[in-house]
């Protein structure tokens, strides 16, 4: 695993240009990038082999297409195998003296390889989490299938319509969608799983019930069977709600995010977890903190801000509701 922590950032332009740079330049198994980066044109290109990412930007928000493969200069958000969805990662803040941290999986296997990104807004305590993309490893999934691949999609604009992903409204901080609509969804590759759109073999990640979006590849409107990645308010961190970790107790319970297709509002099917990540009560470790456990370190940061309330009236807060990412 490598970490990049640039705490030097004052712009939507530098989180973009840290990431490129690391990702293409400072790791031992670098990523590919066929038109590069642009800050003036807000583009960027990645792609690991087998994951393509294509990215614009403003001041306020990141905007991620997901596809098969890449043409040579990028046709943004219609590339080869498009999912058809664009996923839209709004900042609660305009970024103006932010910190960020990125962890990758520095592997020589294209298939293994995903990166992380966290972002401390204006260095206040308040945080947000995104995956850039990446692969979901055989090892961690549940049984074997094909494709795994992931993008993010969360919304995080406070101030316009005041949902947080940490609300009721949203199941879990990293995989989500814009309070269950069809635009701006986070997507998971999936070949070989029963119900997906023939042309392109993608899946929506919502907490919405399976619906029918136009898949631009084909444009049959087929519907689209939907997928969920429970975070606090799934099963396993429920079991975990009380139990604060700490350095102090050796007590620190780490829950996988775990990933499941919904071929109907009825029916959930395990697929595996997310690689290297879990969701914790961190009521008793702080922002930023490192613990090892075992052989291995975790870093341990807010969902959005550890604030301890009576009640949800403030919605920064996301009291003990922390995450963790693998060091080494």
């Amino acid at each position: 695993m490598a970490v990049l922590n640039d705490a030097n950032i004052k712009s939507t332009d530098d989180i973009m240009s840290a990431i490129h740079t690391f990702l293409t330049s400072t790791l031992t198994n670098t990523w590919n990038s066929v038109d590069g980066i642009d800050t003036g044109a807000n583009t960027m290109d990645l792609d690991t082999g087998n994951l393509f990412l294509q990215f614009t930007w403003d001041g306020d928000d990141i905007n991620i297409s997901q596809s098969t493969g890449s043409s040579t200069p990028v046709n943004f958000g219609a590339e080869v195998g498009d999912s058809g969805f664009n996923s839209n990662v709004d900042f609660p803040l305009v970024v103006t003296n932010a910190e960020i941290w990125v962890f990758a999986n520095d592997v020589a296997a294209a298939a293994d390889r995903y990166a992380y990104c966290v972002i401390e807004f204006n260095r206040d305590g308040r945080y947000l989490h995104f995956p850039i993309g990446g692969q979901m490893r055989d090892s961690d999934k549940f049984f074997v299938w094909a494709g795994g691949a992931f993008k993010c999609g969360a919304a995080f604009d406070i101030l316009t319509n005041g949902h947080l992903p940490w609300s009721s409204t949203h199941r879990g901080p990293l995989l989500d969608s814009t309070h269950g609509t069809t635009t701006n969804l986070a997507t998971m590759r999936a070949d070989t799983l029963r119900g997906q759109i023939a042309a392109s073999k993608w899946m929506a990640l919502t907490e919405a019930n399976p619906t029918t979006i136009d898949d631009t590849n084909d444009g049959d409107g087929d519907p689209v069977s939907t997928a969920r990645c429970f975070g606090r308010y799934g099963p396993a961190p429920s079991m975990a709600t009380f139990q604060r970790g700490s350095p102090n107790t050796a007590s620190v319970n780490l829950i996988p995010l775990l990933v499941c297709f919904s071929p109907s509002n009825l029916q959930y099917m395990p697929l595996g977890n997310l690689p290297d990540v879990r969701v914790c009560n961190i009521g008793s470790i702080q922002p930023k903190e490192q613990i090892t456990i075992g052989s291995d370190t975790w870093k341990f940061f807010p969902w959005g801000q550890k604030l301890t309330l009576l009640s949800d009236q403030d919605e920064l807060a996301t009291r003990n509701s922390g995450i963790a990412y693998l060091v080494t």
